[in-house]
């Protein structure tokens, strides 16, 4: 299995969020976590990418465990997170430049840009794009991270 997780489980405030989760997925699988507003499915995404601490479970990856943040997950947030400070083009690459390959990051963007519906917007900054614009950037920034999952957390919110 690419990913499995084992009776994973978190509690916030007393209340428990997630409890005994238990799921298998194989290599190029596509997944979905379905359910209401506030029954965890963010909660899911934030431990499997390390920003939450499961209080019980496992997490693996190829068969080794994972314990906080990971190379193995790259993680899109319900909010695009883009640096209003940066351009488009330097907030998707933004992986790139922290890692030492913002030439490559960029070239690959800048393939990218007009699939996403980005192209012409390279040098524009986050407050000049409409929400489901900004959305794109911040999956485009995630899809260039290089790792072998992608947590996408609503990530469609905004285009639909």
């Amino acid at each position: 299995m690419k990913l499995s997780v084992s009776d994973l489980s978190f509690t916030y405030e007393n209340k428990p969020i997630v409890e005994n989760v238990n799921f298998q997925l194989r290599e190029g699988e596509f997944v979905s976590l379905l359910g209401p507003s506030g029954s965890g499915k963010s909660t899911i995404l934030n431990m499997l990418a390390g920003i939450l601490a499961p209080e019980r479970g496992r997490i693996q990856v190829d068969g080794g465990e994972i314990r906080g943040v990971s190379g193995h997950f790259a993680y899109m947030p319900q909010d695009d997170l883009l640096f209003s400070w940066k351009t488009i083009l330097e907030n998707v690459c933004l992986y790139g430049s922290i890692h030492g390959h913002l030439k490559e990051a960029k070239e690959e963007a800048l393939k990218n840009f007009e699939a996403f519906g980005l192209a012409g917007y390279e040098n524009a900054y986050p407050a000049s794009l409409s929400g489901g614009m900004r959305q794109r950037a911040a999956f485009l920034r995630t899809a260039l991270c290089q790792a072998d999952i992608l947590l996408l957390d609503e990530p469609s919110a905004r285009w639909m």
